[in-house]
This record gives C-alpha cells, structure tokens and sequence, in this order.
C-alpha cells in the first residue's frame, strides 16, 4: 500500500468505543482490517472472548490454498474493556508489530505484514463487511513515521487529538483529520409478517442539542407489499397500516471536529386491542362463528348463553374464528343464542 502505508514502516492509529450493551460477548467485532485474499494482513478486532486483539497473518505459511496455525499471530491489547472510549495504536519497523492502548505499549510481536500496492482498508468491518463493530469509531491516522513509545504515550498523557499530531503520511492529512459532513445509517428491515394496522413509536435520543452545530434526524418508511415505500420522512408517533417497516438515522454535522452520537434508539410497534360484541344463534351439536375481522394473535373470547340454565362452552379458536356449544343444565348439547365478546389485537 504505498498510496498509504509502507511495508518498512509505518503507524496505525485510531480510536474506538467499548459498548458492552451492544458488544455482545462470543462475537468478533473488527475494528480494522488490512489486506489481499490470501496474502499479508494486519487486523484489530474484539474476540469472542472480549478480548481486543491485533492479529498478523504471514503469506506462504500454507498448507494446500489453507494459512496454517503458524500463520496467525496475535498481540492483546486488553481484555473485558469497560465502556468508553480507547485510543489503540498499531505500528511497525522492518521486523517487529507493537501494540499500544492509551498510550501504554502492551507488547510486541516478531513478525510484521507486508503490506503491499492494492491491498484493502477496511474500518469497522472485515474486507467481506462480516464481523461488523457495532459502534462508534473515530480518529483514524495513518502515518509513514511511526513514533516511539516514549512519545505515543507523551502524546496520549497530554490529551494531544490524532488531528493534531505530526505525521509525515502518504496522503493529504486533512482526509483523516475529522468527521465526514454527513452520515446515514439504516436499520434493519422489520417485516411483521403479515399487513397489520398498528401504532409505531421511537425512543431516539441524541447528544446533537449539546453539540452546536451538529443534528440527528430518525426517518422511517413503511410498505405492505416489500416493493412499494412510502417516501422517506421525519419521524414522529403514528398509527400506519403496513407489513415491513425501514428506519434510518441522518446525521450531520457544519464543524467536522464534531459529530453528533445517537444515545439510545428503541423502535416500539403496538397493535391497539380491538373488542368486538356479536350474537350469534349455534346449533346443537356446535357452530363456527366468524368474528368478521383477521386478529393478529388468537383474541380472548367470552360466551354467554341467552336463557335460563344454559351455559356456552369455547370448543376451539383461531384468529378468525370461535366454535361455540350451547348446553343445559343437564348438559345437553341444545343449541340457542350466545353474546359473545372478542378482545384482542
């Protein structure tokens, strides 16, 4: 990657946000990712064991198209990090890989990457977007000089911004310098599973009123077919009759040494209860009444037998549906007249 970095030396720095709300453990969350499809790489990642690793990978360690063990070496940073935000750096000479986490040098590795012309950046994610960092990351410099350590932790103790330092890099600095503009982040799709009319709400709160500057806008968009949307629009509460359900957050920012954080963001989807009276006249042996209406869960129903000394017994249900028997005292299937509520959603 002589665009960027080189083979001989170089430095890899860049700052992220441990969440353990969302970094959930026995998951892998990659921080960056460096290299070819079955070359050299460099990697910083959160294991499956909450440990945040850097990890070489050595080309021509094979066995067959396979990387061997002996191809994988690692260097922990640290392990079960609390919440907060921690500044990594990554960086090598002709023959060693260090790792430093707030400024602390946290050991070495007697191997290094070559990092050749080509090779991919990837940040937040592996080179095929698997093992996705559910979070915030920020500040990444690349840098041809790599520092000591001395002064990586000078740099650190004095609370130096990565935007500030000197760095002899490969490419305009300002490219790294600070946030991008703007930024959108769309949720999952949600599918219900079926058109149902329901309330929608959200619980979205951001730092943006506490950063001038900046803004944090949550859209959404509803379909009940999966091809035709509604236009995207700002969100507020609203009852919407739909199947699939598209949210997405807009951020921006006119000061790109700020960025604006979404804090917490629910997505709530109530159906409403809907209770239905009827009268129905059930034949002996049984009848199937209908409730003129599709629930989206099996509704609760309540029989009553018109007359004297008559009960109305529930055979069955569906979520469209009841099976009604009407009985004497003696228990004698008879027939006759129920009222009948059905409540649900």
């Amino acid at each position: 990657m002589p665009t960027l970095l080189s083979s001989d030396a170089g430095e890899i720095s860049i700052e992220f946000k441990v969440d353990t709300s969302v970094h959930i453990s026995g998951t892998v969350n990659t921080i960056f990712y460096i290299g070819g499809s079955g070359t050299d790489s460099l990697s910083f990642f959160k294991d499956s064991n909450n440990d945040y690793v850097v990890q070489v990978v050595k080309e021509g360690q094979l066995i067959g198209p396979f990387f061997n063990a002996d191809s994988y070496h690692y260097l922990t940073l640290g392990s079960d990090l609390e919440d907060g935000w921690y500044q990594a750096v990554i960086n090598w000479d002709d023959s060693t890989t260090y790792g430093y986490l707030n400024g602390v040098e946290q050991g070495s590795l007697a191997y290094k990457a070559d990092l050749l012309d080509g090779y991919q950046l990837t940040v937040g994610a592996n080179s095929d977007k698997s093992n996705t960092f559910n979070g915030l990351i920020r500040n990444l410099q690349l840098c041809l000089t790599p520092r000591t350590a001395a002064t990586i932790l000078s740099n650190y103790t004095a609370g130096t911004s990565l935007a500030n330092l000197s760095c002899e890099a490969a490419f305009d600095g300002d490219l790294f310098a600070g946030y991008l503009p703007s930024g959108t982040y769309t949720c999952e799709q949600i599918d219900i599973g079926q058109i149902i009319t329901a309330n929608i709400t959200a619980y979205f709160i951001s730092n943006f009123l506490l950063s001038s500057g900046t803004s944090a806008t949550l859209q959404y968009r509803t379909s009940q077919d999966g091809s035709t949307f509604t236009d995207w629009q700002d969100f507020t509460s609203v009852q919407a009759t739909f199947r699939y359900l598209d949210f997405r957050a807009v951020l921006a920012t006119t000061d790109t040494t700020k960025t604006p954080e979404v804090n917490h963001f629910t997505i709530s989807v109530d159906v409403p209860d809907t209770d239905l009276s009827l009268t129905a006249a059930i034949a002996a042996g049984g009848s199937t009444v209908k409730y003129g209406q599709t629930f989206y869960a099996v509704p609760v129903v309540t029989p009553t037998a018109v007359g004297e000394d008559l009960y109305a017994q529930v055979i069955s249900k569906t979520t469209s549906s009841v099976t009604i028997k009407v009985k004497d005292s003696s228990s004698n299937d008879i027939g006759g007249t129920v009222d009948l509520r059905i409540k649900g959603y």
